[in-house]
């Protein structure tokens, strides 16, 4: 083995050692498998010419020189990781000592060394010729005096480069397959000879041709258009499309430069006409072999319908024209009235006119045309409409007529199409007409004729704008006209004012008035033929008349005029007086005309501006009352009677003012001697201008005035002290007053006693005198004595007493005295107060005990509930204590 071989096997040694350390993280680096070999187990062949196809390697160069040994991505089995990639650790260098330049081919051992390789020539690759969408064929041509061991092809397109080595060594040919279609690949070559690598041959380009876009089938087109769609395989590398169609011999090619698009349209085609159509892609200066080829046909043009150039009642005619370059085999008439449509074909591609026979009379009838080439179809050509000459009526009979009328009847033929008649009728050389749009109609007035006047009358028939012959002539004359009653405006109870006008053009001599009252009729003739108006008299009030007029002629009468009905006014009610009324009701009386007919009184009345209506339905009724009236507010009533539709002047007012509501006493808030304060409430719907307080003790009553309304407190003085009081209140508005309100009952509280003296007292006893306000009511005094905290009461019922004298009292007690007076159970404040003391009762001597020269020794004894602070002892023989 030479050195050289044991070092490469060295390099391979140490690579294998570092995939192995890396374990799952790092990406494997192995020398490029070559796409063939010369071994059964290699896929790859070399055919007898030496050619060899190749496939690229998976794994990827960080060059385009990249050395022998090159890096790829890979996936440890059973991980789903990618593996990080490393760079490839670079083969030894050799040193220079060792070997020539790359150009030498001599060898040179040394004793360390031993024998070394030189750097083999890179391989000649020549001009490209065969290629296809996915391979390249390669073939080059190699220095027959260089020793080398293998080739590596480089080739890459844009920045990623790919390695397919060729180890057997007379090859000379080698197909890349699996490329991009359309995409451009820069190859070179590089020979080996062990370790030592050619420089690289000279690049040559070489552009793969792209695929064929599909085109799908057809499904838009028009008389000059179609369009195309298509799909294009996405791994694909092109710049434009090319369609290409065939019109007969005739070759037109379209470009596509827009990449995206999947779709054109094909225009300036000949109507009617059969195209061939393929695609093709471009990749620079690369073209695609054909797409698969489609064939559309182009809608024939319509034919343009010129127009109708005759028709009458069963028949149409017309013409058309056709555009000169659609090809087509024949045209389509189609007709129809309303939703029943006919086809006619002709076949004969010359023709350019038709009749359409067999036609409902004045049916209007759509026609249209269409053109076929083979089994294509044009647009419908335009429209044109026409409508068939309806057949014309057969006037029956004059049924009847009057002075501004004819009535007449005919009939019609079945068939017929039309939509409405006309009636042509004139006196003297002056025709009018009349239309009837209602086609089931066969009969109709005449109206609005001169009265008298002999007309001529025939009929046509129209559909839409087509007319058809005049019927045969009937002749009428008409009756003279009838006056037109005028509205009734003037009326009263007993008479109306009838006013009519008359035709000018009527020839009569004179006018009748009809009018009816129930089942009578009345006549009244009025022979100036000029007058306008009359007046009938002698009428029922509020009686409903029915009133017409006739015209004369000499015997010919009019037919009767309009007919107005009209009532004379009802005469008024008499309000004879207010009966009864009280705060929110008025009762009112009243008389009536005997001969009035009427149906209802209106009761109007007035409180201010505003009008309140009671109707009263009940003709037999004299007498109503009006409810839910303001309290205290001034109406003014009156009346009317209604006859039907008829009212009757007023009749005259009367007015009367509501009573005022009475207020609430709410109740007594202070009291004293002479004065009580009491509140009140007030409806706030009453009209009121005043109060009025009622007060009284025993039979007589005093009054105070309240004028302020807004008022709702008083205070009433003066009073009696001790007074039982009845107190009450009416509300005023003007002179009418309210019910009494409800009472409250309060006495004054009475006034005290005034104590004036003691007269006498002693040791249990004390005389009191009083004297009492003579004003005060009372019914006894009550005395109140105490001495320390404890008080005593003595009742004196005797209201003359002004004296009187407790007893019982506790001898020398200090005793306070005052008095209260009774007005009921209403009790006076409490008198001024008097304090007294009780004398004390004297001590009993009960004996001398001892005495001498100078003193004298006394005992005593004393009551035991007497009051006392000191004794006083008195001795005769000088009187001192």
């Amino acid at each position: 083995m030479s050195i050289a071989k044991m070092k490469v096997t060295f390099y391979f040694f140490v690579v294998i050692a570092v995939f192995q350390s890396n374990g799952a993280t790092t990406t494997q680096k192995t020398t490029t498998t070559p796409a063939f070999s010369t071994t059964a187990e290699d896929a790859s062949t070399t055919d007898n010419t030496g050619e060899l196809t190749t496939k690229p390697s998976d794994l990827t160069s960080k060059g385009a020189f990249t050395q022998f040994l090159s890096s790829a991505e890979s996936t440890i089995p059973g991980s789903t990781s990618p593996l990080a990639t490393t760079e490839p650790t670079a083969p030894p260098a050799f040193d220079t000592t060792e070997f020539e330049s790359t150009t030498n081919t001599a060898t040179t051992e040394t004793p360390s060394s031993g024998r070394l390789a030189t750097v083999p020539m890179p391989p000649l690759v020549d001009d490209i010729t065969t290629f296809n969408s996915t391979s390249i064929l390669v073939t080059w041509s190699m220095d027959e005096n260089t020793t080398f061991d293998r080739f590596e092809i480089v080739y890459g397109s844009g920045s990623t480069d790919m390695i397919v080595e060729v180890n057997d060594t007379d090859v000379r040919r080698a197909t890349l397959t699996d490329l991009v279609p359309g995409e451009l690949y820069v190859i070179n070559m590089r020979t080996y000879s062990e370790d030592q690598v050619s420089e690289p041959s000279d690049n040559v380009s070489q552009r793969t041709k792209p695929l064929a876009p599909i085109i799908e089938s057809i499904t838009t087109y028009n008389s000059t258009s179609i369009i195309v769609s298509w799909t294009m395989d996405d791994n694909t590398v092109f710049d434009r499309f090319e369609i290409v169609y065939f019109d007969g011999s005739d070759q037109i090619t379209v470009h596509v430069n827009d990449t995206d698009a999947r779709n054109t349209t094909l225009t300036g085609l000949v109507p009617g006409e059969l195209y061939d159509i393929y695609m093709l892609s471009y990749s620079e200066d690369q073209v695609s072999e054909q797409s698969n080829s489609v064939s559309q046909r182009t809608m024939p043009m319509s034919p343009v319908v010129d127009g109708i150039t005759t028709f009458n009642s069963t028949s149409i005619t017309f013409t058309w024209s056709m555009d000169e370059n659609t090809t087509f085999d024949r045209f389509e008439i189609v007709y129809g009235a309303g939703s029943t449509y006919m086809v006619v074909e002709v076949n004969d591609t010359d023709v350019r006119r038709a009749t359409l026979t067999d036609l409902v009379p004045g049916e209007m009838y759509v026609i249209y045309i269409r053109s076929y080439s083979d089994n294509y179809v044009s647009a419908d050509s335009n429209n044109v409409i026409q409508r068939t000459v309806p057949t014309q009526p057969l006037i029956d009979d004059i049924t009847t007529f009057n002075s501004t009328s004819i009535t007449f009847t005919w009939s019609m033929d079945e068939n017929t199409t039309f939509d409405r008649f006309e009636i042509v009728y004139g006196s003297g050389s002056t025709d009018m007409i009349v239309e009837v749009n209602d086609t089931d109609v066969r009969r109709a007035t005449l109206t609005d004729l001169v009265p008298g006047e002999l007309y001529v009358i025939n009929m046509r028939t129209y559909s839409e704008d087509h007319v058809s012959e005049p019927s045969d002539n009937v002749s009428q004359r008409t009756k003279p006209v009838a006056p037109i009653i005028e509205s009734i405006t003037t009326y009263n109870s007993t008479s109306i004012i009838v006013s009519w006008t008359m035709d000018d053009n009527t020839v009569f001599d004179r006018f009748e008035i009809v009018y009816l009252d129930g089942s009578d009729e009345i006549t009244v003739h009025v022979n100036d033929t000029d007058a306008r108006n009359t007046t009938l008299t002698g009428l029922v009030p509020g009686e409903l008349y029915d009133i017409y007029m006739l015209s004369y002629s000499e015997d010919q009468v009019s037919e009767q005029s309009n007919s107005e009905s009209h009532r004379t006014m009802p005469m008024s009610p008499v309000v004879d007086g207010i009966t009864i009324y009280n705060s929110t009701s008025i009762t009112v009386t009243w008389s009536m005309d005997e001969n009035t007919t009427f149906d209802r009184f209106e009761i109007v009345y007035v409180a201010g501006s505003t009008d309140m209506i009671v109707e009263v339905n009940d003709t037999n009724v004299r007498r109503a009352t009006l409810t839910y009236l303001v309290p205290g507010e001034l109406y003014v009533i009156n009346m009317r009677t209604y006859s039907e539709d008829q009212v009757s002047e007023p009749s005259d007012n009367v007015s009367q003012r509501t009573m005022p509501m009475s207020p609430v006493v709410d109740g007594i808030t202070t009291f004293n001697s002479t004065s009580i304060t009491f509140t009140w409430s007030m409806d706030e719907n009453t009209t009121f201008d005043r109060f009025e307080i009622v007060y009284g003790a025993g039979s007589t009553d005093m009054i105070v005035e309240v004028n302020d309304t807004d008022v709702r407190r008083a205070t009433l003085t003066d009073l009696v002290p001790g007074e039982l009081y009845v107190i009450y209140m009416r509300s005023y508005s003007d002179n009418y007053v309210s019910a009494d309100s409800n009472n409250v009952i309060q006495r004054t509280v009475p006034t005290q006693p005034q104590i004036d003296d003691i007269t006498t007292f002693n040791s249990t006893s004390l005389t009191v005198t009083w004297s009492m306000d003579e004003n005060t009511t009372f019914d006894r005094f009550e005395i109140v004595y105490g001495s320390g905290s404890t008080d005593m009461i003595v009742e004196v019922n005797d209201t003359d007493v002004r004296r009187a004298t407790l007893t019982d009292l506790v001898p020398g007690e200090l005793y306070v005295i005052y008095m209260r007076s009774y007005s009921d159970d209403y009790v006076s404040a409490d008198s001024n107060n008097v304090i007294q003391r009780t004398v004390p009762m004297p001590p009993q001597i009960d004996d001398i005990t001892t005495f001498n020269s100078t003193s004298i020794t006394v005992t005593w004894s004393m009551v035991e509930n007497t009051t006392f602070d000191r004794l006083r002892l008195y001795t005769d023989l000088d009187q001192q204590t």
